[in-house]
């Protein structure tokens, strides 16, 4: 791959690089369209054997307590898991449904997640992820989301 600054041992084992992390969301419901904050952080990213990862800290509220998300992605599949103030596991598959338990300070919900399209586009100075899905909240809330993650790597 030829990238300068990473830190990867020879014939495709482990290779871990620093990374800005930028996540822009969308959510549509009952017509009405709500952009989400967005968040620019940094991370950690982690690719061993054709699975990618990239670890990242977020403060979701006033509190000082930090979640630590960890997003895992292979052969179209990603899957998205905080654990912190909140704590989710998101599994998205296009075309798949997945159910999950959403743990907050305020209570527990049940959520489940269609995912419509799973993108993983692989780029010389680092990855985008575009994903569009439904969420149902406690079987009564529908919303339709997008999220965009743009992955770059930076220099050592």
């Amino acid at each position: 791959m030829g990238l300068s600054g990473e830190s990867a041992k020879e014939n495709g084992e482990i290779m871990t690089r620093k990374v800005l992390v930028k996540i822009q969301g969308m959510q549509v419901m009952d017509g009405e369209t709500a952009p989400s904050p967005e968040l620019i952080t940094t991370g950690t990213y982690t690719m061993d054997e054709g699975v990618h990862q990239v670890v990242y800290e977020e403060q979701l509220s006033e509190t000082e307590q930090i979640t630590v998300n960890c997003l895992t992605f292979f052969d179209g599949k990603v899957e998205l898991n905080k654990d912190g103030e909140v704590q989710i596991l998101m599994v998205f598959e296009k075309g798949r449904r997945s159910r999950t338990l959403y743990r907050t300070p305020y209570g527990d919900v049940f959520v489940e997640l269609h995912a419509k399209d799973v993108d993983i586009e692989m780029q010389e100075d680092g990855i985008i992820l575009r994903l569009e899905y439904g969420l149902t909240m406690n079987e009564i809330h529908k919303l339709e989301c997008t999220l965009k993650v743009h992955i770059t790597y930076m220099e050592e």
